[in-house]
């Protein structure tokens, strides 16, 4: 995805960290799967460049392979430093399991 800041101009992500957290409800405290900088989201998409307003989700198939949940809830936040966050998409989130082989 690319973030614009305003609408039509990538927002320059440099010294933004990012993170995602999937739930089975809000109140639950078991975390179902949680991404960050380091595992499963780079801010600067694929080029790394942090300037073009990218923010990619990468999730392995090793990892989804092992989901035994099919439905969740989740939200990602953007943190362009440690003491503020902004939630940027939520919603749910459907595993739908392979069929072909």
């Amino acid at each position: 995805m690319t973030i614009e800041s305003p609408p039509g101009n990538p927002r320059d992500l440099t010294g933004y960290t990012a993170r995602l957290q999937v739930r089975d409800n809000h109140d639950d405290k078991t975390l179902l799967l949680s991404l960050d900088n380091v595992d499963g989201l780079k801010v600067g998409g694929d080029t790394g460049d942090p300037k073009n307003g990218q923010l990619k989700i990468e999730i392995p198939g090793l990892v989804t392979a092992g989901f035994i949940w099919r439905e969740a809830i989740y939200d990602l936040f953007l943190n362009p430093s440690s003491d503020s966050a902004e939630r940027l998409i939520y919603g749910r989130v459907t595993v739908a399991p392979r069929v072909t082989v």
